[in-house]
Formats: structure tokens, C-alpha cells, sequence
């Protein structure tokens, strides 16, 4: 988060800086821990609606960005417990 941003503007400011898309930043769709040695993170998931074009294009950190049906989620390599943390909240069926 950037000095004097709320947490809605620093999820709208993050996900245009990696994917292009301007978005509205709604409810809090839920939260993780994950604890490595020397680190203790906590993840916030948001909801956001897209305001803007709907074509992502990788930015900041991101080497890729699309659109990918959900059932599709599963079969991707992705960081460890994000398919279990998007089934526990009802995302992914």
C-alpha cells in the first residue's frame, strides 16, 4: 500500500499496475496465512467488479494475464492452496 491509500485503492491501484484492468474494489471475499521460515504473510482476497476495457495486459510483476474459465482453474499451475482457498470460498465448484 502506498502512504495515504486505503485498502480498496491499493487493490484497484495493484490490479491495473498488473493486469491493465480498472476495477472497483467490493466485499472482502476472505483471508489467508501462509508462514514460511523468516516470513508471515497474510492474504486478502477481494471481489472487484471491472469498470474499464475487459483485455488484460501483464504489467509490474504479472508475465501473463487472461481470462480463463473457472473450471479450468484447477489445471493450472498456480501458488500453493489458491485452488483449496477458491473452492473454501465458493468460487471454484
Amino acid at each position: 500500500m502506498d502512504g495515504g491509500e486505503s485498502l480498496a485503492q491499493a487493490v484497484e491501484r495493484e490490479l491495473y499496475e498488473e493486469t491493465g484492468l480498472e476495477v472497483r474494489c467490493e466485499g472482502l471475499r476472505g483471508w489467508v496465512e501462509r508462514i514460511i521460515p523468516g516470513f508471515h504473510y497474510v492474504i486478502l482476497d477481494f471481489d472487484v467488479a471491472v469498470t474499464g476495457g475487459l483485455t488484460p495486459t501483464p504489467g509490474g510483476d504479472a508475465l501473463e494475464a487472461s481470462w480463463v474459465p473457472l473450471d479450468r482453474v484447477p489445471s493450472l499451475e498456480t501458488v500453493s492452496g489458491l485452488v483449496d482457498f477458491l473452492r473454501d470460498h465458493s468460487v471454484l465448484g
